[in-house]
């Protein structure tokens, strides 16, 4: 089975279902909020924008909705002036139209707008930086989603410039041979990922959050790899996708979604509700087929072909023993059992195709999260014996493809 054979039967339908409910509730935020631009005017991306639904969890914003929401307009329906306020650095944020700089701290100021084109006095533009795919690359930390990033945890250093210079070429990359693998899963990605956070910090990891709903904040090492933005791309945009198959609980489960699983039948040590683990294994079945594909079809280098096959038998591993968790069919809607078959039916396949690459690799002290640095001590991996690591990949042709069928619900 080609890893991206895999079909969910139903799944495209949930998608739909739930980005609708997501839709319709930023509008009625977004009129209970008393916007003073024509909401009905907005496209409904624009009601999928992590900065939009970060200002509807920000209570007493310091920033005008209108100024989060102008530049998601389209330009005939934008208003000709717009107060707008910087942040303490004297930035003025505008999704979809970039950054003004150059402003005094919180200074508040006109932002003026003729058809395409957008001013503010005193300032500078910085336009987006965007991605093949589309989504943007942030490049300045944005004070609506650092307060959902951080969560709990004090403000700091993010090094998020740095990072986004650093590693954009590799991201980048990376998203070429997602395209080349498969354009249909490189379509959901597309219209799932609206915002790209790399960052390094001490104190947080990489992870979505439906606060900032289309924002996938990643952390990076210096050394990130296209494998590992491969593998944290299919991760947290694999949430947000899911977060449109779980906004309508109804259509997926049979109780409380927050239910400990151990408290229903699961193994002591997963201290999971019962919607973290169906998300967990959603996102890992999007983990393991994208570096099987990899590992299948892109001519990656000595050392990117070690880390992927490192990545893929932790993935796979996490995979089997997840869906183990919550292998019974009374904590389900047909629809999300059915899916459920399918993904234990995949797992099944994919430990067929790559268990010779990957019986070897020692999984030994692993965290949650792979850890290339453990699995290099642990499986003698040398990173100086590949010169060629940051070369490119060519991807090779697709196998012939054997279809596996869905498990009877």
């Amino acid at each position: 089975m080609d890893a991206f054979e895999l079909q969910l039967p139903g799944f495209e339908a949930l998608v739909e279902h739930g980005r609708a409910r997501l839709i319709a509730g930023a509008r009625r935020a977004l009129a209970h909020a008393g916007a003073r631009v024509p909401i009905d005017a907005l496209p409904d991306g624009a009601l999928l924008d992590p900065r939009v639904h970060a200002f509807a969890y920000w209570p007493g914003a310091p920033i005008p909705i209108e100024q989060v929401l102008v530049g998601l307009l389209p330009a005939a329906a934008r208003p000709a002036a717009v107060r707008v306020v910087a942040d303490g650095d004297g930035v003025v944020h505008l999704p979809g139209l970039g950054c003004a700089i150059g402003l005094p701290p919180a200074a508040s100021a006109t932002l003026l707008c003729s058809g395409t084109r957008a001013s503010i006095e005193g300032a500078t533009w910085q336009p987006p930086t965007r991605l093949p795919g589309g989504a943007e690359l942030a490049t300045r930390v944005d004070p609506s989603w650092q307060r959902v990033l951080l969560h709990d945890a004090p403000a700091h250093d993010l090094e998020l410039e740095a990072s986004a210079a650093r590693h954009r070429g590799t991201i980048e990359r990376a998203l070429g041979w997602l395209r080349a693998l498969d354009r249909d899963y490189f379509a959901e990605l597309s219209r799932d990922l609206r915002l790209l956070v790399v960052f390094r910090s001490d104190r947080v990891g990489s992870r979505t959050n439906l606060s900032a709903h289309g924002a996938a904040f990643l952390h990076c090492e210096p050394d990130a790899s296209a494998p590992f933005f491969c593998e944290d791309l299919a991760h947290q945009v694999g949430h947000l996708t899911f977060y449109a198959v779980t906004a309508d609980p109804r259509r997926c489960f049979r109780i409380p979604p927050r239910t400990p699983i151990a408290r229903v039948g699961g193994p002591a040590w997963d201290h999971r509700s019962l919607y973290d683990a169906l998300h967990g294994n959603f996102t890992i079945v999007r983990m393991v087929q994208v570096l099987g594909a990899l590992l299948d079809r892109v001519a990656l280098s000595p050392l990117e072909r070690a880390e992927t096959v490192g990545r893929l038998a932790l993935a796979l591993d996490r995979l089997e023993r997840g869906l183990d968790s919550i292998d019974d069919p009374r904590l389900f809607t047909p629809e999300i059992w059915a899916l459920h078959g399918v993904m234990r039916d995949f797992a099944v396949a994919m430990r067929r195709r790559h268990g010779a690459r990957i019986e070897h690799a020692d999984l030994g002290e692993q965290p949650y999260t792979f850890s290339w640095a453990t699995y290099r001590r642990r499986n003698h991996v040398t990173v100086h014996a590949d010169p060629e690591r940051t070369g490119g990949g060519v991807v090779l042709p697709r196998p012939h493809r054997v279809s596996v069928r869905a498990r009877a619900s």
